[in-house]
């Protein structure tokens, strides 16, 4: 429930017309802007209902989950968790989830692979400063480079991205 917008008002139920909840515009404005976005645990929350009833309602309005949308949202919900608990643990505090963190900066296959790279001449920036970690998957080659076509692709392969160094 990050970034999400309160939900306005309560749910009326109404037994007469045979619906079981009747929304006023702004609730229904509402589920349309969270629905295609939002989990639906998230939002039945929000609502103070169950999640069967959520989807009931949508699928009655023909509202769609934009899946695109909703995991690029996921991602930046998950970001955002991790960034606090990297900071939290940075400060000492205790945890607040049991999301897994990587205590090392890189994964064996990474450092083995900058390192292979630190070998052939690439020039590689050091992940431990701010700015090193920004591009931690970048390597840059020069004219005393020995390059190689096949540890280059290789490299791409794995989400470097090679460059040439402006000099």
């Amino acid at each position: 429930m990050i970034d999400i917008d309160p939900f306005p008002g309560t749910l009326m139920r109404d037994t007469v017309l045979g619906t079981p909840y009747l929304l006023t515009e702004e609730q229904e404005a509402w589920l349309c802007k969270w629905y295609p976005i939002e989990s639906n645990a998230v939002i039945a929350k929000m609502m103070g209902t169950a999640t069967p009833t959520i989807i009931r309602m949508a699928q009655r309005r023909g509202i769609k989950k934009d899946m695109e949308a909703f995991r690029q949202r996921s991602r930046e919900i998950q970001l955002k968790i991790v960034e606090s608990e990297r900071r939290r643990d940075r400060w000492g505090l205790p945890r607040r989830t049991t999301y897994h963190l990587r205590n090392k900066l890189l994964t064996p296959k990474e450092i083995k692979r900058r390192w292979k790279a630190k070998q052939r001449g690439y020039i590689v920036a050091d992940a431990r400063s701010e700015e090193g970690w920004r591009q931690r998957y970048t390597i840059w080659y020069d004219e005393k480079t020995r390059r190689n076509k096949n540890f280059e692709t290789y490299c791409k392969k794995a989400g470097f991205e090679i460059k040439e160094k402006d000099c």
